[in-house]
């Protein structure tokens, strides 16, 4: 929290940090025991699974199911993959802040998803496998005219590189 804003706030409505915590110690133990128990066994078990195989931040699948997920689609036919790397981002957190940075992931993860199987493999790195007729270099294009109009602000300055390698036929290994 932006503990400044915050003070300014309390002041304005003539409260204190005494009175936030008397409220979050009274309204915080029953909205967290409520999320925190599922109604029924599946539902626990669906929530871990989900857990275990996405990235928290972007909602993609984390790098150990989209390797998984990947080796499947290629095992099975001919594909694409596209690794895309944010450039500079520590630039972007040290300079925006980590909120913008996570924003950034967040969106950079939606384009890519909205473009084939997409997952985070770690940090500002995502890997995309598509099957999609069009010829990969156009995919990668497109991605990247997305990334430029969705951070169309000058002072953000986001883009991305992106690298491709493609398996015409099935029975190709990922690495």
């Amino acid at each position: 929290a932006d503990h400044e804003l915050l003070r300014t706030g309390l002041d304005e409505l003539g409260l204190t940090m005494e009175d936030v915590d008397q409220v979050a110690t009274t309204a915080l133990p029953t909205a967290v025991a409520e999320a925190a128990q599922p109604s029924s066994l599946a539902e626990q078990v669906s929530r871990l699974e989900r857990e275990a195989r996405t990235d928290e931040l972007t909602d993609l699948l984390n790098r150990r199911y989209w390797s998984l997920a990947a080796r499947e689609r290629l095992a099975a036919r001919g594909a694409s993959v596209l690794i895309c790397d944010v450039d500079h981002f520590k630039r972007i957190n040290d300079f925006h802040g980590h909120h913008t940075g996570d924003f950034v992931l967040s969106e950079i993860g939606r384009i890519l998803s909205a473009n084939g199987l997409a997952g985070r493999l770690g940090g500002d790195e995502f890997a995309l496998i598509t099957t999609e007729p069009d010829p990969v270099s156009e995919v990668a294009e497109r991605i990247l005219a997305i990334v430029n109009s969705t951070f169309a602000d000058p002072a953000l300055q986001v883009s991305v590189s992106i690298g491709s390698a493609t398996a015409l036929e099935s029975g190709a290994d990922l690495s």
